[in-house]
């Protein structure tokens, strides 16, 4: 039944993605962008400060935009990206001045690189939030943690499930979002914390789905699979603020792999 459950989301995500690819810079991108940009000045932070040069990865790169503008940064790195949805990799493949030394198609819970093979990996726009099993979930964090080398740091995202917004463009009370969750416990098509919902595209709806971590288990994903966490943030939807209290924004991480004396940096 389960197994049976997460097909049928993992086919509701990749016809979503495929669906959107064409417009998705446009659309979605361009609404998120102050997100997006306090994301991006945190991770390049943290890279300007790494050993050079890097061998970066981004994982579920999509079009490819965001490392085509982050790269800029960054002179001199080596930049892979991979994608599940075949469209995506298509446009990232395609764009004037594509960022990358190679883009591919493959999966978050089976990445198709030796291990030990980046110094620094971003994950980031919620690609967390679109892995339709907690078998998944933990899986993709443990394949992460496999191609980063000691020392390596992970940037990553995801839906805070607690996420109430900020007052400006997204906002919902305790009560919706505890209904939300409690919903989600009882349908049997759906793990805790997953949602089901449908989008307006091309004038006809379009299903989606997600899955929202509370902080603790964000956290417990991937300090399960041997890494540190090194720093984390709560950062608002809409404005791009970085926030003290839990329910003002979604959720970063950044995790540090220890090195082979099991010591991080």
């Amino acid at each position: 039944m389960g197994e049976a459950r997460s097909s049928k989301h993992k086919l509701t995500i990749q016809t979503r993605f495929d669906k959107i690819a064409a417009t998705y810079e446009d659309t979605i991108g361009a609404r998120r962008q102050a997100f997006n940009d306090s994301v991006d000045r945190i991770a390049l932070k943290y890279a300007r400060a790494e050993a050079r040069p890097l061998s970066v990865l981004d994982a579920a790169c999509g079009t490819g935009s965001r490392w085509t503008r982050m790269k800029e940064a960054l002179p001199g790195i080596e930049l892979y990206g991979f994608d599940a949805s075949p469209q995506m990799v298509a446009i990232a493949e395609s764009r004037e001045g594509s960022p990358f030394n190679l883009v591919k198609v493959c999966d978050l819970t089976g990445i198709s690189f030796p291990d030990e093979s980046f110094d620094l990996v971003t994950c980031l726009f919620f690609p967390f939030s679109c892995l339709t099993s907690a078998a998944d979930r933990r899986k993709a964090a443990h394949e992460l943690a496999r191609i980063l080398r000691p020392n390596g740091l992970l940037f990553v995202d995801a839906i805070n499930r607690w996420h109430l917004g900020e007052g400006e463009g997204f906002h919902r009370s305790w009560p919706t979002a505890i209904w939300e969750y409690l919903r989600s416990v009882v349908d049997p098509n759906l793990d805790a914390g997953d949602k089901v919902y449908s989008t307006q595209t091309g004038g006809a709806p379009l299903k989606g789905f997600m899955h929202g971590y509370s902080k603790s288990s964000f956290r417990r994903l991937f300090t399960g699979a041997g890494l540190t966490i090194e720093g984390e943030w709560v950062i608002g939807y809409n404005t791009g603020r970085i926030h003290a209290k839990t329910t003002r924004g979604n959720l970063l991480l950044a995790c540090r792999r220890k090195d082979l004396n099991g010591r991080g940096k």
